[in-house]
């Protein structure tokens, strides 16, 4: 599963998974990341489900919806596919008291789950700086204006400086 946004977390690399807006893992990459064995966060899952809030800590992903994961190359079986967010993975791993849990935990947030408050804050600078370059382009367009109208006067009094002269040259018979 080696994509260009692949991220390393405990040596192993994870490439992001999307539900519904939010970064998510299924019980397997938790497992696998964690180092723990096959079915490991399913039974911590299922053991506090009373717990978790669908929809706030983890998705239920119908078959029917199958297209949003299978772009992630995880295909969801016929049951469905339950898949974490950040608060329900950190619920989830509460009982994974080890040196690694606590170091795996640290990374997944900071670099999987957070990263795109990194984006946002990327793109609120980013909206901040077209802001500022559109309010300085009106500015330009001010000024664009404002020197069309002095060329143009400017060329009004020229020609009248022009007349003028003239009419001077005529009188005083040059």
């Amino acid at each position: 599963m080696s994509t260009q946004s692949a991220i390393r977390i405990n040596e192993i690399e994870v490439s992001p998974v999307v539900v519904r807006g939010q970064r998510v893992l299924t019980f397997a990459m938790v497992d696998k990341i964690h180092g723990r064995s096959e079915g490991t966060a399913k039974r911590n899952f299922t053991e506090n489900k009373a717990r978790l809030t669908e929809g706030e800590d983890y998705f239920l992903v119908r078959h029917s919806q199958k297209d949003e994961l299978r772009t992630f190359g995880i295909e969801v079986p016929p049951r469905g596919l339950t898949v974490v967010t950040e608060s329900g993975y950190l619920l989830l791993v509460k009982s994974f008291t080890d040196d690694l849990a606590w170091k795996v935990q640290k990374e997944l947030v900071g670099v999987y789950f957070r990263a795109k408050e990194a984006r946002y804050s990327a793109m609120r600078h980013l909206d901040e700086a077209i802001a500022e370059m559109e309010a300085d382009k009106a500015i330009a367009s001010k000024c664009g204006m404002a020197l069309a109208r002095w060329k143009k006067i400017r060329k009004e009094h020229i020609k009248a400086v022009e007349t003028a002269t003239r009419r001077a040259q005529l009188l005083l018979g040059f």
